[in-house]
């Protein structure tokens, strides 16, 4: 007889087993006969099975027990034809006899379940002196081959009972195949119960292949185990879900503490493609750690398997998880690993990444594209989460269309969030963004962006720091505009920057409009900084109080006609030490009194 669920009938071991089981028994009889031993019926406690379902919290009902084992039908379940009917959640006890060793010496019961769940079985014996199985319980298929679905023993003679693990099955009818492992069992009774529980959220067995995957839903817990039948040395169960929407996912795993540092549980993320490429696999912790989950995985709308996969240490474990779903138009999209693969992106957006477990490599990447509509400066801006190294976990570079790097960063160590380069100037084109991360960042989220400064309309007008602009040209790293005029024209004082900022780009104010200030009668005080090249004509036109002019730009051009005409006679106009001959030149005949004076700062 071969172990692991084969019951065989080897004429030789049959022929030696009968021998001395006549042996056994004859003795047994006699003796029992001196003594006056009644027959002895055995009881057993009821296994505690937990309830797990939510539609399936009620207490198991035990049942009352149903003597198989009458002259009349010793004989009469040997066969599935002849396979007794019992119902679940009720005890029955049977024998397998001294005279069955002239037939099988098996019982063959059939039993259904009314809709999905998942059942365990219970069984006791009589108390034999042995260390050998006394019996084989097999659970099986009502199908052609009575396919084994989970087989156990029974233990040795001095340990009276035994259960399956919770086994997960859908509904329909099955056979319990009970047979002797060894003759000490001889005319000895045993009892057997299935308990069962109604549940929607059991793995259904046998879904140990992509064919028979079970369908999950997202963001709910779902139980399973691995059964002694799925006997290779690893064993796996499948499961099939799909998203609706772009977005990402994240596996929570636990499962019962088992005395282990092994790592023995292993999940693992495929696409529903010809290949079953696989996307993401993790690894339980240890039998003293519960519970795990996976890092955020970003996928695109679709269809996926997961399976789990439990070596010897896990079986008849119940384990649970649950696939976590995020619906996100900024997350990338596994697999997003090679230039072909890239995700498009837009600049000035912020978006999130993950370098999965299972790239296995020293580095592995994500690749991204982008375009740039226009001549431009762009920066990039990352962000990391915090881990225990003083190294840096990520290198982000800048590709052109033909892969060559046109510049590169390193994240900060483990212990910053975020860092802000490559800052650079980029004609119009597509480019390639690229996130490296090492061993240190593995599962660990970020988050990126491609600052890109958006170009304003030429002509736009907009009003900024009190003062109202107009852009008048744009480039790659800045544009221009001219100040128009102020927001309040009762204030004693103004400044000019030097530029501006509008949509995160840069503006230089390179000229004072015609008009500008004209009859700000309250303005004693004008600052006008680095950048301007012309003011306009009867730009301070009629300030009586204007009587400080600063000027800190070196590359004024042009002076409008009357530009000064009506500011205070006693004003002084400040112009760089460099610039006081030229400035002199340009501000000469301007409307301005004799009295003005220009001097250097």
């Amino acid at each position: 007889m071969q172990k692991g669920g084969i019951i065989m009938n080897n004429y030789l071991k049959r022929t030696l087993a009968i021998v001395l089981g006549l042996v056994l028994c004859i003795s047994n009889t006699l003796v029992g006969l001196a003594n006056g031993v009644d027959d002895i019926t055995v009881s057993t406690n009821d296994v505690s099975v937990e309830n797990v379902s939510e539609n399936a919290l009620t207490p198991l009902e035990t049942g009352e027990k149903e003597d198989l084992d009458g002259d009349t039908s010793i004989y009469g379940n040997s066969s599935y034809a002849s396979a007794y009917a019992i119902n679940v959640n009720q005890a029955y006890t049977g024998r397998i006899s001294q005279d069955d060793f002239l037939h099988d010496k098996e019982d063959y019961y059939v039993f259904s379940i009314p809709a999905d769940g998942y059942i365990q079985i219970e069984f006791s014996h009589e108390i034999y002196e042995s260390d050998n199985n006394g019996y084989e319980i097999n659970l099986e298929r009502n199908d052609s081959d009575h396919t084994v679905i989970e087989n156990f023993l029974s233990g040795n003679g001095y340990t009276q009972s035994a259960a399956s693990g919770q086994i997960g099955l859908p509904a329909g009818t099955y056979y319990l195949h009970i047979a002797d492992y060894s003759y000490e069992v001889c005319d000895k009774n045993y009892t057997v119960k299935v308990n069962y529980v109604a549940s929607s959220v059991w793995e259904t067995e046998d879904n140990n292949s992509w064919l028979s995957a079970d369908p999950i839903a997202l963001n709910m817990k779902y139980y399973g185990s691995i059964l002694y039948q799925e006997y290779s040395y690893e064993a796996e169960d499948y499961f099939a879900f799909s998203l609706p929407r772009n977005g990402y996912i994240q596996i929570e795993f636990s499962h019962p503490l088992y005395e282990s540092n092994e790592k023995d549980y292993e999940i693992t993320v495929y696409k529903n493609d010809a290949n079953h490429t696989i996307i993401e696999r993790f690894m339980s912790s240890d039998g003293y750690t519960a519970s795990i989950s996976s890092g955020k995985i970003g996928l695109p709308a679709g269809s996926y398997y997961l399976s789990v996969n439990g070596d010897y240490r896990t079986w008849q474990q119940t384990y649970s998880f649950t696939v976590r779903y995020t619906a996100s138009n900024t997350w990338e999209t596994e697999q997003n690993d090679s230039w072909l693969s890239a995700d498009p992106i837009q600049v000035n957006t912020l978006y999130y990444g993950t370098i999965l477990n299972y790239e296995q490599t020293y580095n592995a990447e994500d690749y991204f594209k982008f375009s740039i509509p226009y001549t431009t400066c762009i920066s990039v801006y990352f962000q990391q989460q915090k881990y225990n190294s003083s190294n840096a976990g990520y290198e982000i570079s800048i590709c052109d269309s033909s892969h060559e790097i046109l510049g590169r960063m390193d994240s900060p160590n483990g212990y910053k969030e975020d860092i802000t380069g490559l800052d650079m100037i980029l004609p119009a084109g597509e480019y390639y963004l690229l996130v490296n991360g090492d061993y240190n960042v593995r599962s660990l989220p970020y988050a990126i962006c491609i600052n890109m400064q958006i170009q304003t309309p030429v002509g736009t007008i907009v009003n900024i720091g009190g003062m109202q602009y107009k852009v008048t040209e744009n480039g790659g790293f800045a544009g221009r505009v001219t100040c128009m005029k102020p927001l309040n024209k009762n204030k004693t004082a103004y400044t000019i920057p030097r530029y501006v900022t509008i949509s995160g780009m840069l503006y230089f104010i390179n000229g004072i409009n015609k008009n500008a200030f004209k009859n700000c009668k309250k303005m004693k005080k004008i600052t006008i900084n680095g950048s301007v090249e012309k003011i306009g004509s009867q730009a301070f036109y009629g300030c009586k109080n204007l009587k400080q002019i600063v000027i800190k730009s070196s590359f004024i051009k042009s002076v409008g006609k009357n530009a000064l005409k009506g500011i205070n006679k006693k004003a002084v106009i400040k112009v760089p030490k460099s610039k006081l001959k030229s400035y002199q030149k340009k501000f000469k005949k301007k409307g301005q009194k004799s009295s003005v004076k220009i001097k250097k700062l």
